[in-house]
């Protein structure tokens, strides 16, 4: 388990307990990383990265009956944990750290970076500030103007790399979105990393046009850097389930189409107040399509698998004492735009959007079309700034203007310490390209809400539930964490999924296409001792697993 920015392992007491009560102890090792605590996690998600996977490799040494990692991450601890999973990765064998790959869950974590702008990577504070009655427009100019340099001062490295900040020259070329899509779904299919295949051992020259190590941190992320021994995409596409949780509102942080892996137009339209899980996939999302049908064969299947998004009211999931009771409980989830069969919604959603950007980077700001989707009814500041249907509210055009010319003025003078600016078609192609690669792989998303607490604000903070005596409007979605693992454990063991992952996206690629032998006659995922327990998704059986 890996906490986020200035996090301590602390911060996993109540997940860890519950974690322990769901999984099988006698198999099953929660390990929570304590080498990037407090100031450590300012050097940067490369330096954590790095920390973290030799942090991991210590726990496998110490425990040699590991045969599988799980990992769990909070905001920009599921950057560090999938740095460190492409560090770790074999391509020859498929595995991370000698231990195959079984669950993936990031957590409010922000995926696609942080932007000023109206975008998916869009820090949501930036945008309620903006929709301040006069004064919105004016301070909304200056704050997102000193997001970027304000970060790298406070945050160090890590604010660099969260802003895109962090890269070399600026992109020459740039791949237009629907290429990216492709690309990302053609290697998908054939196991090879985005910008380089991690079985060729050429030079990752990304889409931009600049060197690997030219380009910010997170961009990389979504690709592998084979010569750099970096496998970052492979090591994602190798674990047998992914899943996202995300706030739908109320996390001032990260926003929720960057956490869920969503463009704006494919977020799920909101409906009142609300506590709980409102939306969650299928269990079966989180796998390749490939091993689905293994899964609904299973006995379990029938009370696990619903086959439909549902929703689930904050008292059914606290009332739930086992998978199979969450299952039988909630409410099919209105189908909206759900944004899960990204493949699916790809083509349709580039061919609107490549028109309008074009129009977009013509007309200022406030002309630009608003988020889809009715209003969450949370607070006045949200209604106004974030949700679709609302007028921006901003001062002058003269005004802003002026605030924009004086923020950049002092972000030249600050600029001094090494930060470089990035040019807004350039950062939203990147967050576009990044978007496009990420969701070419199956993602399990859960969207959960904060709305009707007391302070729906610390959402962030809520959705790990890091302090009992604050954070406790967070039970329910750490409940419906433990009961999802231990449900997804059921289903795995019982479909015989393991490995699956290389078998779906290593068929015809050399890093990934003998996971699947070695995961399924090797027995890769199962404790030796304990061949029929469940392996959990920390590190269970998955050496800091949950690092």
């Amino acid at each position: 388990m890996v906490h986020g920015l200035f996090g301590t392992r602390d911060n996993w007491k109540e997940i860890g307990g519950l974690l322990a009560d769901h999984l099988d102890r006698r198999s099953t090792l929660l390990f929570v990383s304590h080498c990037n605590e407090r100031q450590k996690t300012f050097d940067g998600i490369d330096a954590c990265g790095e920390r973290l996977a030799d942090e991991i490799r210590g726990v496998a040494a110490q425990h040699l009956g590991l045969r599988r990692i799980s990992l769990l991450g909070h905001s920009m601890g599921g950057l560090i944990s999938r740095y460190a999973a492409g560090r770790l990765f074999d391509p020859a064998s498929g595995t991370v750290a000698g231990l195959a790959p079984c669950h993936f869950v990031a957590m409010a974590t922000p995926h696609l970076a942080c932007d000023a702008r109206y975008n998916p990577a869009q820090v949501p504070l930036i945008n309620w500030i903006s929709g301040v009655m006069g004064v919105g427009g004016v301070v909304g100019s200056v704050v997102s103007e000193l997001a970027a340099p304000v970060s790298s001062i406070t945050m160090g490295r890590a604010g660099l790399q969260f802003f895109l900040q962090d890269g070399g020259q600026q992109a020459q070329q740039v791949q237009q979105p629907q290429q990216v899509q492709q690309q990302g779904q053609a290697q998908a299919q054939q196991g090879g990393g985005d910008g380089g295949s991690a079985s060729s051992g050429s030079a990752v020259a990304g889409p931009s046009g600049r060197a690997a190590a030219q380009q910010p941190l997170l961009y990389r992320l979504t690709q592998d850097c084979p010569k750099e021994g970096l496998h970052f995409m492979s090591a994602l596409r190798a674990f047998e389930t992914r899943t996202l949780y995300a706030n739908s509102s109320g996390d001032h942080l990260v926003g929720w189409a960057n956490s869920s892996l969503r463009r704006l137009a494919e977020l799920p339209a909101k409906s009142g107040r609300g506590a709980g899980v409102v939306r969650e996939d299928p269990l079966e999302a989180a796998w390749w399509p490939e091993a689905r049908a293994r899964l609904h064969a299973t006995p379990a299947a029938a009370a696990l698998h619903s086959g439909e998004a549902r929703r689930h009211s904050e008292a059914e999931v606290l009332a739930a004492d086992s998978p199979r009771q969450l299952a039988a409980s909630g409410t099919q989830a209105d189908a909206g735009r759900r944004g899960n069969d990204s493949a699916a919604l790809a083509g349709q959603q580039q061919q609107q959007q490549q028109p309008q950007a074009q129009q977009q980077a013509q007309q200022p700001p406030s002309a630009q079309p608003q988020r889809p989707g009715g209003p969450l009814q949370e607070t006045s500041a949200e209604v106004a700034a974030e949700e679709g249907g609302r007028e921006r509210l901003v001062a002058s055009a003269t005004a802003a203007a002026a605030a924009g010319a004086a923020a950049a003025a002092l972000v030249q003078a600050l600029g001094q310490g090494g930060v470089r600016a990035v040019q807004p078609a350039e950062g939203e192609r990147q967050v576009e390209e990044m978007l496009g690669r990420l969701q070419a792989l199956p993602w399990r998303r859960v969207d959960v809400c904060f709305g009707a607490t007391l302070l729906p604000l610390l959402s962030h903070q809520h959705i790990q539930m890091q302090r009992w005596w604050v954070n406790w409007p967070g039970r329910a979605v750490i409940q419906h964490l433990a009961l999802s693992l231990e449900a997804m454990e059921t289903l795995r063991q019982q479909g015989g999924t393991a490995g699956a992952a290389g078998a779906a996206a290593g068929a015809g690629g050399q890093g990934l296409g003998g996971q699947r032998n070695r995961a399924e006659l090797g027995g890769l995922g199962v404790d030796e001792q304990h061949p029929s327990a469940p392996v959990g998704a920390a590190g269970s059986s998955g050496a800091g697993g949950a690092a």
